[in-house]
């Protein structure tokens, strides 16, 4: 039995095959940049049309290959007509440092300042919570809704650290909680 890293299951009200779970360290190795997410509908594994197959034979395939290629469609969860949709303040994005998380692409400032006067979060920062609603796990599409399906009143956040930032820290041996000093410059400060 190979491991692929994706399990499957059958949609009966959509009559099609979705993704059930990804496991990402599995599914990276086999194909690097993949983009499909759980609940997307599974139209191709390596190259094969799997739309008229069975659940048992579209599984043999992944007990059986190595997978090297896989198209999906996804589903973009839209508000019913009758329910008001929010705007926050706040435009999300997926992370491009950490699979999986989403972060916060900009902000708003006047309308957030509004609901949450206090905020501290800042562009780049991972999502953890909105209004108190774990948010660590659910599909991007998902977190989209909730963000303007529901008025915000809370929100929490992760400090990120830039890439950018990260890779200079790391080529220089720094850690980004340790204070940098440079004696000289505050020498100069001291008059010294």
């Amino acid at each position: 039995m190979i491991l692929n890293g994706l399990t499957i299951r059958r949609n009966r009200a959509r009559r099609t095959i979705e993704i059930h779970s990804i496991e990402n360290n599995i599914l990276s190795s086999r194909i690097p940049n993949y983009t499909c997410e759980v609940g997307d509908t599974v139209i191709e594994l390596n190259g094969q049309n799997i739309t008229s197959m069975t659940l048992p034979e579209v599984n043999g395939i992944l007990r059986t290959q190595v997978l090297y290629m896989i198209n999906t469609i996804g589903h973009v969860a839209v508000p019913p007509t009758n329910q008001i949709t929010y705007d926050n303040g706040l435009e999300i994005r997926r992370s491009r440092n950490n699979r999986g998380a989403v972060e916060i692409h900009s902000i708003n400032n006047n309308i957030l300042r509004d609901l949450i006067p206090n905020y501290s979060c800042r562009i780049g920062d991972a999502l953890i919570a909105i209004n108190n609603i774990n948010i660590v796990g659910m599909t991007f599409t998902h977190v989209v809704t909730l963000l303007r399906t529901q008025l915000l009143r809370s929100i929490s956040t992760q400090r990120s650290v830039s890439s950018t930032q990260e890779n200079l820290l790391r080529a220089n041996n720094i850690h980004p909680d340790v204070p940098v000093q440079n004696r000289s410059y505050n020498q100069l400060l001291e008059g010294n």
